[in-house]
């Protein structure tokens, strides 16, 4: 905040704080320490009436007002300071070494800045350009639930009488049977349908599921040909085959078109991803840079603010002195008059 210079009020002017130095050590003066403050018209006016109360003082004498406003000037030339001198002050040039660097720093992180949103742009609009990935496509429920019947449908009678055949009760031996059948018919469907490369080319999972697959429906079918005894035994053990290898094939075909639409979706999610953290990299580069100039524009205003005050304090002493002075002389009148109301019995506001 800009100290204020000593000077008489306007009309509407209203009260101002004083700051007051705040070094720990009044002795020690450091770089960043700065004059004592400039009192306001108002404060050396209250302090000189003040002072005039508790002396009981009824009339404006010349001794009351060589104490009261030799005072209040003293104090004002104790705020004279030299200009602001690079060349013949050690400090002034420490100061303004570091002013120098502030600004060359801050328009080097401007010229940055620029440089980086013209970046923002162009990530932000080659994101626009990017389509969304979307929800990730699945494969078709219907697909799914059909292949898991199938195989649960032809698995489950032979499970009932090669497998379970000792169970006598019927609804838990072909509960068991049917499990089986899902389980077998899950492991392939998962393995061909939901195992995707992002190459596009078959994974191991996929070779494994087929192979298992057709080891299933090989495995079956022997099964049923060691039991069966007639020939609509064989056929029916060779239908069953049939239909297993086909929901077999089913899957693999229904993999080999959702594949390619899961490997185009994983492109553009990741191509989206990127984008998507390069714009917020840039983002919060440019955040940073707008941060450091902030500071460095604060640091730069109070250095301006320093010098300033600087010449305020080394050019206008004279009219500072004055105003406190004239300051004092009011204030001692307006206590002299408290004191004459007090003794009058008139209590007048402070």
């Amino acid at each position: 905040m800009r100290q204020q210079e000593t000077r008489e009020p306007a009309p509407n002017d209203n009260v101002r704080t004083t700051k007051q130095n705040t070094n720990p050590d009044p002795g020690r003066i450091t770089l960043d320490d700065p004059p004592p403050s400039l009192w306001t018209y108002r404060e050396i006016s209250e302090e000189a009436k003040r002072r005039t109360i508790e002396s009981g003082a009824l009339e404006v004498t010349d001794s009351l007002l060589r104490e009261v406003v030799g005072h209040a000037e003293a104090a004002a030339r104790e705020r004279y300071r030299g200009p602001f001198s690079p060349r013949t002050n050690a400090h002034d040039a420490i100061r303004q070494e570091e002013f120098e660097g502030q600004r060359t720093a801050r328009t080097n992180l401007e010229q940055g800045r620029k440089f980086r949103l013209a970046d923002l742009q162009d990530a932000e609009t080659d994101l626009a350009r990017t389509s969304q990935p979307g929800p990730a496509p699945t494969p078709s429920q219907w697909l799914v639930a059909t292949a898991l019947l199938v195989f649960a449908v032809s698995v489950a009678p032979t499970f009932r009488d090669f497998v379970f055949h000792g169970i006598q009760d019927d609804v838990i031996g072909w509960m068991l049977s049917i499990a089986v059948g899902s389980v077998l018919g899950g492991l392939v469907v998962t393995a061909v349908l939901f195992s995707i490369d992002p190459s596009g080319a078959r994974t191991l999972l996929n070779f494994v599921g087929l192979g298992a697959g057709g080891a299933i429906t090989v495995g079956l079918l022997v099964l049923r040909l060691s039991g069966a005894e007639t020939a609509s035994e064989v056929f029916a053990a060779i239908a069953l085959a049939v239909i297993e290898a086909g929901a077999v094939v089913y899957v693999e075909v229904a993999a080999v078109g959702f594949r390619p639409r899961r490997r185009d979706w994983e492109a553009r999610s990741i191509e989206h991803a990127q984008k998507t953290a390069r714009r917020d990299d840039i983002r919060r580069h440019v955040a940073e840079l707008d941060a450091e100039i902030a500071q460095l524009r604060d640091a730069m205003s109070a250095h301006a603010r320093y010098v300033e005050e600087r010449n305020v304090r080394h050019q206008s002493i004279e009219q500072v002195v004055a105003a406190a002075g004239k300051a004092a002389a009011d204030g001692v009148a307006a206590g002299v008059a408290f004191n004459r109301g007090r003794l009058l019995g008139i209590r007048r506001p402070q």
